[in-house]
């Protein structure tokens, strides 16, 4: 947890302080973010109607003014049938299919301004409460740190460089602009399917923000643990960054992902590391997203978990678990576990499978 100098984590700083000052002023009226979402979009396999009641109930409680009738902006380019807005564009609904070929589906956006009202308990809670409505499923998701303790310019140099650890980041992936507002530097890799993750900083509201940019497969992956619980969303934001892109001292030939990190890098991104999010399948079911997050949560946790089986057995890590588990215990973690159950076996999960194949999404 990076502590800023009047003792609050960065992870707190909401006013008008950055932890990191690199450019000595901050716009006042900016909240500022600490890998918090700035964007996000999930898809609802769902008609247009229930999904309008819920977030109706939703604006009801995070909106900051009072509910306002849903307005029709009417199509979009694409695919789009129609587009709703509620609340002077606090959420929006985009309606897909009922074309003759697919069934209807619609997608709900929360923008930078949004995300910054609800935060992460507000995302968190609208995911289980449109899991209600069918299959949900995160097609975009930004994460945001306000006052990165580097500049543009040192991000542009270390992905020339060769510096950037991951995905193949390289001066011919690296975007530079500039103008009377600010710089912005976008890093991409050349590998990345479709765009699915993209990393930009820039410093035109003063601190300067670094934000990832994770759609498609990836925003799922990262966002079904992340919908699980708040509480771990910033390792998880980290990690997902971590799982992109990592800048190391490599200018002395050896290893890229053996290197030390470079110093200001390594002051932001502490002793963390990226993980391999669970690949999720393309349409899944709720079976399938159980599986997911608890093998998302047993990754996340592996090292230190671990470190107990070999210090004190498997018998005793597996009492403390049962014993801090039924403390909490409710009807919410029995229906989980009953989901489990159903692919006991699966090849899914690492288990030797007794119906023959993997889940059959």
């Amino acid at each position: 947890m990076i502590v800023s100098s009047d003792g609050s984590s960065a992870g707190d700083v909401v006013a008008t302080e950055t932890p990191f000052p690199n450019r000595g002023f901050i716009v006042p009226d900016v909240e500022l973010r600490w890998a918090d979402p700035d964007f996000c979009k999930l898809t609802v396999w769902s008609g247009l109607e229930p999904v309008q009641d819920c977030l109706w109930s939703f604006c009801d409680e995070w909106a900051p003014e009072p509910v306002q009738e849903w307005v029709d902006l009417g199509p979009r380019r694409g695919s789009v049938r129609s587009t709703w807005s509620l609340s002077d564009g606090f959420v929006k609904v985009l309606v897909y299919g009922a074309d003759g070929k697919t069934r209807e589906y619609v997608s709900v956006e929360l923008s930078g301004a949004s995300c910054g009202v609800v935060r992460r308990d507000g995302l968190v809670k609208l995911n289980r409460e449109l899991m209600e409505c069918g299959e949900v499923r995160c097609s975009r998701l930004d994460l945001a740190w306000d006052g990165v303790p580097f500049t543009v310019a040192q991000v542009r140099g270390w992905a020339e460089s060769g510096s950037g650890v991951g995905k193949g980041v390289s001066a011919e992936h690296t975007a530079y602009h500039s103008n009377a507002e600010g710089a912005t530097v976008y890093v991409q890799g050349p590998k990345e399917r479709k765009g699915d993750r993209l990393v930009r900083v820039y410093d035109r509201r003063g601190p300067v923000r670094l934000e990832i940019e994770l759609k498609g497969d990836w925003a799922a992956r990262v966002f079904c643990l992340m919908a699980f619980e708040s509480s771990g969303w910033e390792d998880l934001a980290y990690q997902a960054l971590l799982a992109y892109v990592d800048f190391r001292d490599v200018s002395d030939g050896g290893r890229s992902n053996r290197a030390d990190r470079l110093p200001e890098w390594e002051r932001f991104v502490g002793d963390r590391e990226g993980i391999e999010f669970p690949v999720m399948p393309r349409r899944k079911s709720t079976e399938a997203l159980a599986i997911g997050v608890l093998d998302g949560l047993l990754q996340r946790y592996a090292r230190r978990l671990h470190a107990g089986i070999e210090a004190y057995g498997v018998e005793w890590f597996v009492e403390r678990v049962r014993g801090h588990a039924l403390r909490r215990w409710g009807a919410e973690d029995a229906e989980f576990v009953e989901k489990l159950k159903r692919w006991e076996g699966s090849e899914f999960i690492g288990l030797q499978g007794v119906y023959g194949g993997d889940v059959p999404f």
